[in-house]
């Protein structure tokens, strides 16, 4: 391997035949230069290319030679060289060079074969003669190349050779525009089948170390995943100068370099998912031509795309929607893996007692993370499978609720110190079983059936395993039986949705003791990381909760930094930063993601967490990708399609958000949030606000009193302002919602829309010194910091109302965090429309209505925010424009 990756990028020169001695071959006339030689193209490792004339049809070509040692004597090896190479010679892209004729010259002897004369030059000529190249640039050159590998995979083609030195670049005489060719389709291939080219070649490897997939080094069956992973280095390369990996096969690839560079975090998760080292973890051409196209349209939007491309970027764009339209398998799913989906049911206590009741559930969740690494098996996560916990089942309606052909039963009956594990693998299709086994183990050893059983589903459902799979499943995360208990006590508290305080509090008491046990236990490290961000987050905003995750998690990255349960913790906490928003890099949080993926590919909660950071980046398009693809993991949990119902809404894409809610509702009927939900959806979609007049109250209390604050805003938006105040009156709690906003302060608002100013300011006054307390010791948070704004407005102190709005601006810029950004602009909006300054509001109106926010035709027609504004005649036509809808129109139900 070391002498292979020693070859690095430079074209090996080994094969440095004279030709000088032909004049031509077949058909084709060898051109000479003016001193007499012959005019050579260019030289590597299979032959020389010369200039040549095709007589017959008056066009000169580029003829390669292969050099005579590859072929050796053997008659045979020509003649397997010649199949494989007529089978390439079909392929016609506009991104390929036209192979014209491949033959051997029965004068000399001599293999060769014709191609098109590109006039320009290769991607590695261009990198050395002016540097690396602009990411405008290199993303049209990928979208190109990646138009030409799909061409290639719908023949069945590899190239196997793909490197900056096999891509011509041509330039076009108007506009700067260029045209992609990539030479060499399929020579690679063809070579690879003649055995004495493999001795040359360092045994099945053909290609050019430095940009060969690991697959293709270790001489493995390859598919357009290794062109994939050799297109991320030819582009990694063409960014930065330098190699992903260079020759540290294995290891994690630099992302500072591509950071140093200035390239996005869009763009780097995307180089890094190709440069996968698992072949399953790369994207395919559907998913990568997708996000190629959303790069490019974010930079038009951001204006750093030359203006020649605007039009080719909206064709890849309209190709991207129109395959996802026509072809609709179940999202992020594609070919096999579809049809090899696998709920694991939650396995059945039938102990006598109860007191281990816990290990029933460890051993069922710890088996869905082990089968949550095969790439080739779609994984219904754990929240969707516990409905069927309990009650009559039936599997084959199971199979098609959850788009899965096989579910796994269990029992386990625990006696003392020892446990009974009964397993079944039923076919959804037939409710035949498929296979079953038992085993009987100490309750301190259960931690090694994981590996067994999942070997024995995946054999079952004839999933294939990747070397690194295959390795991962063997691991144990701890030998110490009586520390995995603790584990998996503490997995099934910390895997509730909810995450409630005292569940949080028990997780963490359990990890430690683990941790105590056993204390190089990196899976328990990094879970409890996970644990003290959630507690600062949700609960307890203290400092040493982020110090304490801090040490855990780089403990466990010491431990074991190939787990990919460590690179989510790392993630969360990149994510979170090192305080309330200070500190917080998404792209380094995405990197890290993207990196557990490639270990649990079947993880819904990674492509969640992914979604939330695409949103912050304002990759809306992304966000919503991740989102349906964790809803295609997690079908039968609300959670996961009010995400998606969320992500189309600020979108605008108020059918496919009204598609995902019903399918949100249909999980969870009897949520007064969803009902909520439901009604304003009308109202920003249709402007109809029948249905939010008629939302009912709920039954029984929310946590923190969400539904207080809700029923009060209902209230307020629609002018009803002494029943927003009954509702606030009739609540004994003094502070609600989210932002756990004074009584006084909400009263405050109920009686201004009164038009009752002195009882307006003397809530607002005993309202003032909490919340002011509340925004310095929280400074970053926009949202406090315009209710504060609010506050001061309420008061009659503009001047401080306007400066705590530009400060929220300041701290939260839409540049560095889209998500909380439109939140602060569609604020600052209200703020300025609320002081009836409409040349300040409608600029920053116009910037929000062209881009995916809160704010929306319907909106701008009816909140009475806009109240003092609405007679501008410039408002005016902004409500009267129709809604910019972004996103695909996707159908969000597939299966």
């Amino acid at each position: 391997m070391s002498c292979l990756l020693a070859a690095g990028l430079t074209e090996t020169e080994e094969f440095a035949t004279s030709h000088e001695d032909l004049d031509s071959l077949g058909i084709y006339t060898l051109l000479r230069r003016e001193d007499g030689t012959r005019w050579e193209l260019g030289r590597g490792s299979m032959g020389v290319t010369y200039l040549a004339r095709d007589p017959s049809l008056q066009r000169e070509v580029a003829l390669k030679i292969i050099d005579a040692e590859i072929f050796g004597s053997g008659g045979e090896a020509r003649a397997r060289f010649l199949r494989e190479a007529r089978a390439t010679a079909v392929l016609r892209h506009p991104n390929v060079a036209t192979v014209y004729q491949y033959g051997v010259d029965e004068e000399s002897g001599k293999s060769y074969y014709a191609m098109e004369l590109v006039e320009g030059e290769t991607l590695q000529d261009r990198v050395r003669r002016s540097g690396t190249l602009d990411l405008p640039t290199v993303i049209e050159i990928a979208r190109q190349i990646t138009a030409a590998l799909g061409a290639a995979e719908k023949r069945g083609l590899v190239h196997r050779d793909l490197k900056p030195s096999n891509v011509m670049l041509t330039t076009g005489e108007e506009g700067g525009k260029f045209t992609v060719k990539v030479i060499d389709f399929g020579l690679a291939k063809a070579l690879a089948e003649t055995p004495d080219a493999r001795a040359l070649t360092q045994g099945d490897f053909v290609g050019t170390p430095a940009f060969a997939s690991p697959e293709q080094l270790a001489g493995a069956p390859v598919d357009v995943r290794a062109d994939l992973y050799s297109l991320g280095a030819t582009l990694w390369y063409l960014l930065t100068g330098h190699m992903p990996f260079g020759d540290r096969a294995g290891v994690l690839p630099p992302v500072e370099q591509l950071k140093a560079a200035g390239v996005p975090a869009n763009v780097t998760a995307l180089l890094v998912s190709l440069v996968a080292l698992e072949p399953a973890a790369r994207p395919s051409i559907p998913q990568l031509e997708q996000r190629l196209a959303v790069s490019q349209e974010r930079l038009i939007a951001s204006r750093k795309l030359p203006l020649s491309w605007m039009l080719a970027a909206a064709a890849i764009a309209l190709a991207a929607g129109a395959a996802i339209i026509v072809s609709h398998p179940a999202p992020g799913w594609h070919g096999p893996r579809g049809q090899k989906g696998i709920a694991v049911l939650p396995f059945t206590d039938r102990s006598e007692e109860k007191a281990n009741a816990f290990f029933t559930d460890g051993i069922h969740d710890d088996l869905l993370v082990n089968l949550s690494k095969i790439a080739d098996l779609k994984v219904i996560s754990r929240d969707s499978v516990l409905p069927y916990k309990n009650g009559a089942r039936d599997r084959r309606q199971i199979g098609k609720d959850l788009g899965v052909n096989a579910v796994l039963e269990g029992s386990v009956r625990h006696m003392g110190n020892r446990a009974r594990i009964n397993v079944q693998l039923i076919d959804t299709t037939n409710d035949q079983q498929m296979w079953a086994q038992n085993y009987d183990r100490q309750m301190t050893d259960a931690f090694t059936i994981q590996s067994d059983l999942a070997f024995e589903i995946a054999s079952a459902l004839k999933a294939k395993l990747t070397p690194g799979e295959n390795a991962r499943l063997r691991e144990h995360a701890t030998e110490n039986g009586e520390a995995y208990l603790f584990y998996i006590q503490a997995n099934d508290l910390f895997a509730d949705y909810e995450k409630r305080k005292p569940d949080l509090e028990r997780a963490e008491q359990l990890y430690e003791k683990a941790i105590q046990i056993d204390p190089h236990f990196a899976l328990a490290l990094a879970q409890l990381s996970q644990v003290q961000m959630l507690l600062h987050e949700m609960y307890d905003p203290v400092p040493a909760r982020l110090e304490r995750a801090k040490s855990l998690v780089e403990e466990a990255v010491r431990l074991r930094p190939d787990l990919p349960e460590v690179h989510i913790a790392l993630g969360r906490y990149y994510g979170h930063g090192e305080g309330w928003r200070t500190g917080i890099d998404y792209a380094r949080a995405m990197s890290e993601y993207e990196i557990a993926l490639r270990g649990l590919p079947n993880n819904a909660d990674i492509y969640n967490a992914m979604a939330k950071i695409e949103r912050h980046l304002g990759h809306w398009e992304l966000s919503a990708t991740h989102v349906r693809q964790a809803a295609t993991l997690n079908p039968n949990t609300p959670e996961a399609w009010h995400r998606l119902f969320f992500s189309y809404e600020l979108m605008r894409n108020f059918p496919a958000a009204a598609e995902a809610l019903d399918r949100a509702i249909a999980v969870s009927p009897n949520s007064w949030n969803f009902e909520l939900h439901r009604a304003w959806l009308q109202v920003f979609w249709k402007g109809d606000i029948r249905e939010l007049e008629r939302v009912r109250a709920p039954v029984g209390r929310s946590p923190e009193d969400f539904y207080t604050e809700e029923r009060f805003s209902l209230k307020m938006f629609l002018s009803k302002f002494a029943e927003a105040e009954k509702i606030l009156r009739d609540d004994p709690n003094d502070l609600f919602g989210l932002y756990q906003l004074p009584k006084s302060f909400l009263l405050g608002q109920a009686y201004l829309g009164e038009g009752d100013l002195a009882k307006a300011r003397e809530n607002f006054e005993a309202a003032r010194p909490w919340m002011e307390e509340r925004v310095e010791a929280v400074p970053n948070e926009e949202g406090m910091r315009f209710f504060l704004a609010d506050l001061y407005l309420g008061l009659g102190r503009k001047a401080d109302a306007v400066r705590e709005g530009k400060e929220a601006i300041v701290r939260n810029p839409e540049a560095k965090d889209a998500w909380n950004g439109q939140f602060a602009l569609t604020d600052l909006a209200r703020l300025y429309a609320k002081l009836g300054d409409a040349d300040s509001a409608i600029p920053v109106i116009e910037h929000l209505l062209s881009e995916p926010s809160t704010l929306c035709q319907q909106n701008l027609r009816l909140d009475p925010s806009w109240n003092p504004i609405r007679g501008d005649a410039r408002f005016q036509k902004l409500a009267e424009q129709p809604d910019r809808v972004f996103g695909l129109p996707d159908k969000v139900a597939a299966r």
